[in-house]
Formats: C-alpha cells, structure tokens, sequence
C-alpha cells in the first residue's frame, strides 16, 4: 500500500467526536481550494489564533500550514471536557476568519465546514502521520525542501529553541530524536527512488 493512500483511507472524517486523551489528523481546506494565507503575516497570524485558543484543551505534535489547507496532529488533554476542544476550534477559525474578510473585503466562511478529523489508534500510522505533514508543502511544490519550510512543524521540532511543540511525546513515538530525523529520511529517500522508477 502506497504511503499517500495508507493515510487517506476511508473515515467519518467529519462526524469522529473529539474525546480527551486521544490523537487526531485535523485538517481542512478553503472553499473551491481558494487560498486561506495570503502572506507571512496570515500564517504568523494564525498559529498565533490557535496557540492562544487551542493550547489549554490540546498538545501539538506537528502541523503545516498551504496557501489552500492545513493540518494539525493533536492530542486532546484528559482534563478537556467533551465539546471543548471543538468549541474552542470554532472560535479560533472564526476569530482568524473575521480578521481575513476585513481585510479583504469579503464575507462568508473561509474553510469548508465541518473541519475534517481522523482518530489515530495505529503507531505506525502516527509516525507515517507525521512524515505525511511534514512532506506536505513538498508535496503540493510550495517548497523544494520539505525539512526547511518555515510554516511546518519539522524545523521547530529538531531546533533548541522553545516551542509549544510537545517535542518529547513526538520524539518518544520514533524512539529519539536521531530516530525522528532518520524516519522522515529513510520514507523521503523511499518515495524519490518510488517516483524515478515509475518515471523510467
């Protein structure tokens, strides 16, 4: 099974309720695959929205943010009540939403609705996860280099400087830090030898 259809299997993607201590794929896209970040300042913008909205019901373990769509891999705190997480969520896509239509003189929602969610119960799953975000602007040829791009969690997980990244928990999965580093290697260097030998 290849590795972009192992993570797109079928699911209740919009109807999986949101449930302390478990691990979710958020993500979602703007309408029509119309861009939802113009600039730095809209991604800059956003993640600040989340930090301030989602931090106190979730622990991030790594995200992505496209011109036309997101992701976020999140567990939901065991203290989060049910519902929080989702209504925070929504006040957090609205507050960035409202700021967008100001500026740009539009109206209306900025992202399809609902958000998409899948629930993570497969290790291996998680750390193929992981790299599938990561890659992601690679992937979509926003970036020549998935591991440098600045609107990704990647760089900000291997770097010394703080974060509200739960590095250990990210870390743990894989084993080490080393171990982190060389997965997101080994499955890239598998994909570019994938892609020469359906090209020859």
């Amino acid at each position: 099974m290849s590795l972009q259809h192992s993570l797109l299997m079928p699911t209740k993607k919009d109807r999986t309720p949101i449930l302390p201590e478990k691990v979710y794929h958020i993500y979602n896209r703007g309408h029509n695959y119309k861009n939802t970040f113009f600039g730095n300042e809209d991604y800059n913008l956003f993640l600040k929205h989340f930090k301030d909205y989602l931090a106190g019901v979730s622990e991030t373990y790594a995200f992505a943010l496209l011109p036309n769509h997101y992701h976020f891999l999140l567990r939901i705190n065991a203290q989060s009540k049910v519902g929080e997480f989702s209504n925070q969520f929504r006040k957090f896509i609205l507050a960035y939403t409202n700021y967008i239509n100001f500026r740009e003189k539009r109206s209306g929602s900025l992202f399809l609705h609902p958000f998409k969610r899948i629930e993570i119960t497969s290790e291996e799953y998680l750390k193929r996860l992981l790299f599938y975000i990561h890659y992601n602007p690679q992937k979509h040829e926003v970036s020549d280099n998935f591991k440098t791009y600045q609107f990704s969690s990647y760089p900000y997980l291997l770097s010394n400087k703080p974060t509200s990244l739960n590095r250990s928990d990210v870390f743990e999965i894989f084993g080490s830090k080393e171990d982190f580093e060389n997965y997101h290697q080994y499955v890239y260097d598998d994909l570019k030898i994938n892609k020469h030998l359906l090209e020859e």
